[in-house]
């Protein structure tokens, strides 16, 4: 997405608000004036922005590591200089957040901005849609090869890293399927129950273009889930509207960087004229073990390689037609928080879409079709624990989705109504290569299907703007019998049965509603509130997971679970607030927010006496070496925090910029945390440009966490503080080059959102959690066409 020049960024009303990019040269040296529109003004912007026991082995668990696990999992008191950094940077991130809240700790919506050295960002009038912001992960510095890393820099954004390719998006404390991830606006169906693909693991950073985020209330369109949106746009072709736009257009990125000895290498190759359009897209990327200051941390390699084609029609000028296919392929990569490794992914994404003008309706239609087939061992890269207690898991999802919407200008704004579904369905067989009749048929044929319909209605009129939408989703899911094959204990054959013999079948239907209102104060003031009512059904893991096991849905904290048929849908109910203030050469845009979740799904004791073997729920558990194993419930939840961003041009060459967030979430029912909070978090920036040159330096400062969950047996973690430099070369209007060093004092630090070791003979302790990256640096070059 980022062109060797500078880049014009704007929120435009018209298309949602999202941020485009296109190149735009300056002369060396020149000024950035404000545009003649009195609610405009220009910033230059930084690189931020923006088996119980076998019959045949008695003494082999279905997950044979988790006694030692438990035994190796305890809580960690950070030593003197862990407290010292967590109380710099718990001070730090207190001065960074009275500086972001000067209107009585209000927060706004967030301006546009994009991920670039430097790039230029015009912020327009239109203040209703700044809680969309965009970010280009090639252009955001970062040692990480997934996508999801990218969301660090968004206010409010974190990443669970669970692996080198498994991180989950995380927004105001709320992770994985509670957001609405998308790629090209398709839900995938993750291949297992543990998300060890999340469906950002399906854009690879050479092929993304950007990401576009809500951080707040996403809007109904969206579709279904309890709080922001993230959607990764592609690199892809357009029609050509000008015949400057005509012909053969390419956008390619290579990269290597030290930490992991890792490649990244992809990207598009386009052709268009008027009436077509056609592309080719592809990348490879690989990594070995990451190196922190203790050592490596094994079972982090990872190998990815993707491709795809598209292309378009025009039929007439009001018509237009559009087709994409792509093919993902994991190799052997690494899961360390997991009790297995990525084996393979072979995925299959495909879509086929419309978009075109009947009278005054615009109308848009597309149907997506995902087929993800997924294989897991626990002896690719881990020592192996034997005959008796080899793991091979093959898995697979199908996924059938679709959408259709139609807008048109009513009164002072626009209308849009729509319909959209998606069909999913999932399987999971645990098996030991070694023995032929050990065979767990966990899920069969666990389905999931939604059906929604929603109405959306979005005006201008100075100096109010107003957005208000309203959906209804029905969602019906089912599961076919399970079976164990005769080498499993009767023990498990029995919980088999009961499983067999319940009515599975769940149907819910629930309502979403969501209003915005914007008020302009001043030319450069605007005033922001917003509610809404979100929901989200459970997950096919939450309901019908009935063997014990750590299958969690992408939690990896190392407890074992089992579901609850009888769970209801997620219910959050949010307000927010705040304010934005843009001058020529200030822009300060804070949040403040709170929401309130009826239903919460989270693991709770299976019965009232934990810790006694009581049930064969837990008599199984403990043979995995986990005795008090959890069961999922609905339970009440609160979220609360605020998150900033802030930005201030120091002369012509010089600008300093912050992103701050601190959000906490708790149990409503008891005193206690939820479980993986991202804590209290600043990164200050100070950019510098002149000609063709761009250097960034970078602070990162992480309070430490103690708020956590005692149920979910979740240890306390340090605070710590980065230092981060980058830099850019623009050689000419195709080449750029960019380069940068990251945690430069090589600090060792424990990743709070990170998952817990489950490798044995790693230089990382089995149980501990795992650390972040140590100094590495890389070097990338991208060429456009």
């Amino acid at each position: 997405m980022i062109a060797p020049a500078r880049i014009d960024a704007r929120i435009d009303a018209r298309i949602g608000a999202h941020i485009s990019a296109r190149p735009r040269r300056l002369a060396p040296g020149s000024q950035i004036a404000s545009q003649s529109a009195p609610q405009t003004a220009r910033l230059s912007a930084p690189l931020v922005p923006i088996e119980p026991r076998s019959p045949v082995a008695p003494h082999a668990p279905i997950e044979p590591e988790r006694a030692a696990l438990r035994r190796c999992r305890v809580a960690r008191t950070s030593h003197s200089a862990n407290h010292w950094a967590g109380n710099w940077a718990s001070r730090a991130l207190a001065v960074a957040a009275l500086l972001a809240a000067p209107a009585a700790a209000l927060s706004a919506a967030e301006p546009g901005q994009t991920l670039g050295p430097i790039e230029e960002i015009v912020i327009t009038a239109e203040r209703l849609r700044r809680d969309r912001l965009s970010v280009a992960p090639m252009a955001a510095p970062s040692l990480a090869a997934d996508t999801a890393a990218a969301l660090e820099r968004v206010p409010g954004g974190a990443v669970n890293a669970l692996g080198p390719l498994s991180g989950q998006v995380q927004l105001r404390g709320l992770s994985s399927t509670r957001l609405a991830v998308r790629v090209d606006g398709q839900a995938i169906a993750s291949g297992g129950p543990n998300l060890m693909d999340p469906p950002l693991h399906y854009a690879p950073r050479p092929l993304v273009d950007r990401l576009e985020v809500v951080r707040g209330i996403a809007p109904v369109s969206a579709g279904p889930g309890l709080g922001g949106a993230v959607d990764a746009k592609l690199k892809r072709s357009h029609f050509a509207d000008a015949d400057a736009d005509r012909g053969v257009k390419a956008d390619l990125t290579v990269r290597g960087q030290s930490v992991d000895r890792g490649f990244q290498g992809g990207g598009m190759v386009a052709l268009a004229d008027r009436r077509y359009r056609a592309h080719v897209l592809g990348s490879y990327e690989r990594g070995g073990d990451y190196r922190f200051p203790g050592g490596r941390v094994r079972a982090t390699r990872y190998q990815r390689a993707s491709a795809g084609l598209g292309g378009g029609v025009r039929v007439g000028a009001d018509h237009r037609l559009g087709a994409q296919y792509r093919y993902v392929d994991t190799a052997t990569t690494g899961t360390p928080a997991l009790g297995s490794d990525i084996r393979f992914f072979h995925t299959h994404l495909g879509r086929a879409d419309y978009a075109g003008q009947w009278g005054a309706w615009a109308v848009a239609g597309r149907v997506d079709v995902g087929r993800v087939d997924h294989g897991m061992a626990n002896t690719l890269l881990r020592p192996d624990p034997g005959a008796r207690a080899r793991r091979s898991l093959p898995a697979d999802s199908r996924s059938l989705g679709y959408k259709v919407s139609a807008a048109r200008g009513l009164g002072p704004g626009r209308l849009t109504l729509g319909t959209d579904g998606d069909r999913r369905r999932h399987d999971l067989t645990i098996t030991n290569p070694a023995n032929a009749d050990f065979r767990v048929a966990s899920f069969v044929d666990a389905r999931v299907r939604q059906a929604g319909a929603f109405v959306d209605y979005a005006a201008d009129a100075e100096p109010v703007h107003l957005s208000a939408g309203l959906r209804v989703d029905h969602w019906t899911s089912d599961a076919g019998a399970v079976a164990a094959g005769p080498a499993v204990p009767p023990p498990v054959q029995g919980l088999a049965a009961a499983f067999n013999a319940q009515d599975r079948r769940r149907t819910d239907t629930d309502w979403a509603a969501s209003a915005r209102l914007g008020v302009d104060l001043t030319d450069s003031l605007t005033g922001t509130l917003a509610g809404g009512r979100q929901t989200r059904a459970p997950l096919f893991v939450e309901r019908y997971a009935w063997l014990p096991l750590p299958v969690s849905g992408g939690l990896a904290d190392g407890n074992i679970y089992v579901g609850d048929v009888d769970l209801t849908p997620e219910v959050a109910h949010t307000v927010e607030g705040g304010l934005d203030w843009a001058t020529e050469r200030v822009l300060i845009s804070p949040r403040i927010y709170a929401r309130w979740v009826d239903g919460f799904i989270q693991g709770v004791p299976v019965d009232a006496t934990p810790g006694l073997a009581d049930s064969p729920v837990e008599r199984i558990a403990a043979m995995n070496g986990d005795p008090t194993p959890l069961r999922f419930a609905n339970v009440p939840a609160l979220f609360y925090g605020l998150d900033a961003q802030i930005a201030v041009k120091l002369g012509a060459h010089w600008l300093a910029d912050a992103v701050v967030g601190h959000v906490r979430a708790k149990r409503r029912d008891i005193d206690e945390p939820l479980y993986r909070i991202q804590p209290a978090r600043a990164t200050l920036g100070l950019t510098y440009e002149r000609g063709a040159w761009t250097l960034r330096a970078e602070g990162v400062m992480v309070a430490r966490q103690t708020r956590v969950s005692r149920t979910l047996e979740e240890p306390a973690t340090g605070g710590y503080a980065l230092v981060n430099l980058s830099s850019q070369w623009r050689a000419n209007d195709q080449v750029a080059v960019r380069a940068g060093l990251e945690n430069l004092t090589d600090r060792r630090y424990d990743q709070h959102l990170a998952g817990f070791n489950r490798v044995a003979g790693s230089d990382v302790g089995l149980g501990a959690r795992l650390p972040g990256r140590g100094r590495g640096g890389y070097v990338e070059v991208q060429w456009t066409y």
